[in-house]
């Protein structure tokens, strides 16, 4: 049972803050030979939490 798995059936929160999308992390993964981890660890983290998006304004 993985990190996620455990918390979300023991009804726990999951937080978890990066500054990048799911996409660029993904290719950052496969550029260090982790893809094997990146995805199986994003579509947990879509499956699982509720995603929230800050955007910065721009000048």
């Amino acid at each position: 049972m993985t990190v996620f798995e455990r918390r979300v059936a023991h009804l726990k929160p999951i937080i978890a803050t990066m500054n990048t999308t799911g996409e660029l992390l993904l290719a950052r993964m496969t550029e260090q030979g982790r893809a094997d981890r990146g995805e199986p660890l994003i579509r947990r983290m879509r499956d699982c939490c509720q995603i929230i998006t800050f955007l910065t304004p721009t000048s």
